[in-house]
Formats: structure tokens, sequence, C-alpha cells
């Protein structure tokens, strides 16, 4: 038998910046700061990340390219990868993710890669947490309650 369904998700669009709540306009300028400790000379495409665990401390991190390109790593993954080495009974709340080409953030939004969604997802699931996502641009941003918005099929070992 046939089953058709539909899937659809919920963010919120935030045109002005000033719209964001003062905890995000942070996250956001952290973003921001990062975006200058990419290593990107390959692609000149940077990417930073904000990480703000439950705790409220901020990891920062930034897309790291090297010349055997597979050996580079995404700032999303660098950054969940560091936070929870450092710190791993601590859960994610929210994630912020700006892209720029020469410090100068873009003007489209930029989302995470399939590789990096699946870690996040991942994560996600293992502190049983959603993970708030931000995703910023120059003038604009978007707001996804979950990972699983922008993942809804996630590999996992449950069967």
């Amino acid at each position: 038998m046939k089953y058709k369904h539909k899937l659809s998700i919920e963010y919120c669009q935030f045109d002005n910046l000033n719209d964001l709540p003062i905890k995000i306009q942070n996250l956001r300028i952290n973003c921001i700061q990062q975006l200058s400790n990419s290593y990107s000379p390959y692609s000149n495409f940077e990417v930073a990340a904000a990480i703000e665990l439950q705790d409220g401390e901020i990891i920062k991190s930034s897309n790291q390219e090297n010349i055997a390109y597979p050996s580079g790593l995404c700032a999303e993954r660098v950054g969940l990868f560091y936070a929870k080495s450092k710190n791993p009974n601590s859960s994610i709340n929210r994630i912020g993710i700006i892209s720029g080409i020469d410090s100068i953030v873009n003007e489209e939004l930029c989302f995470p890669c399939g590789a990096c969604l699946q870690v996040l997802y991942e994560t996600e699931r293992r502190q049983d947490k959603d993970i708030e996502v931000w995703i910023f641009a120059r003038n604009k941003s978007l707001q996804l309650a979950s990972v699983k918005c922008l993942l809804p099929f996630g590999f996992d070992n449950k069967i």
C-alpha cells in the first residue's frame, strides 16, 4: 500500500537585525569576529560558527582548509567537536553560522553542508535536546527551532 506524506518546516526570518534578541545579536557578533580566523586560501569562502553551551559559554570556530582538500573541516564541525571535547556533559543550546569573503559578511544565507548537518543531528539526538540553529547574513537572519528542521531524516542506528 502506498502512503503519501507531507513534510513542512517552520522557521522565522528576521529582515531587521535590530529585531534580534540581544543574546542572538551577541551570537552573531561572535560569528562575525571569528570570520577572520578562517583558513580558506583555496575556496576563499570563510565560514564561522558560534556555539552557545547550556552554561552560556560561547565556543567560536571557523572553517579550516587543507591543500589535500578533503582533509579540511567546516566551522560547524570544528566547533561542535571542540565543544563536546572540552565540555562533554554540557548540552548545546544553539549554534549561529555566518559566511563571508575577506571577512565581509555575505548578503545571502549560507546553510550547513550535509556532513555538518549529520553531526549536528547526532549531537542533538545524543543530548536529547533540540539545538536552535541561526543562519546569519549581512542584513537578515533565519531561526530554526531544531536541526531536524534542516535534516528531518538524519542517519541514526535506530532500526
